[in-house]
């Protein structure tokens, strides 16, 4: 009996159209994809569109003055409108390198990733991550960038879509369908269902 079938015939039948989803400051966490519009300090630079998942949230640093200030650091994904990876395959790629890859909206194909606890710290990403991205070649795509959070929060955050390859949005809404939440329960359903992973490689 093929699991799978029922499923993909519901995958299938999904058509629709990506949209950002707006978002609270407060309930952005390390692995969230997300954009906003940020303003520096400097008056010189015009207000810009920023794309980036998100290592800290709200990481507090202390100043030479002695106050303590926080700042919003992330990976930049996205600037313009213009993406940094130049295929669907890259973006997948990219995310798995960071941990475990989940549906956080399945009609408009938002995602966040369940970072690798050796990478976690109790503000977010650790700099262990960012050394580790920055030893591969689709990793040094993305820039790290840090903003004023009191700045960046001045405007409104949006959940962002990003495009995958068209098997692997398969893959993870068959996950969903199987209630599968990690890559240990995924094994299990593979093996129980007789496939290999390699089905949902373009």
């Amino acid at each position: 009996m093929n699991l799978l079938k029922p499923v993909r015939k519901w995958v299938l039948q999904w058509t629709h159209q990506m949209a950002k989803q707006k978002a609270k400051w407060n309930d952005i966490t390390a692995g969230d994809i997300i954009s906003f519009q940020y303003k520096p300090t400097d008056k010189t630079k015009p207000l810009r569109t920023h794309t980036i998942l998100v290592l800290n949230s709200r990481f507090p640093k202390k100043l030479k003055s002695g106050k303590k200030q926080f700042y919003l650091n992330g990976l930049k994904l996205e600037g313009s409108n213009i993406s940094i990876f130049t295929d669907k395959e890259q973006a997948w790629d990219f995310l798995k390198k960071l941990g475990w890859v989940f549906i956080r909206d399945l009609g408009n194909e938002i995602y966040r990733i369940r970072i690798k606890r050796s990478y976690v710290g109790p503000y977010g990403a650790t700099k262990k991550l960012y050394k580790k991205l920055m030893s591969t070649r689709i990793g040094r795509k993305a820039e790290y960038r840090t903003y004023d959070y009191l700045l960046a929060t001045k405007k409104a955050c949006f959940y962002e879509p990003i495009k995958l390859p068209p098997k692997r949005k398969e893959m993870l809404k068959e996950q969903v369908m199987a209630n599968v939440r990690g890559e240990s329960s995924w094994n299990k359903f593979l093996d129980k269902v007789n496939i290999e992973e390699n089905l949902y490689e373009d």
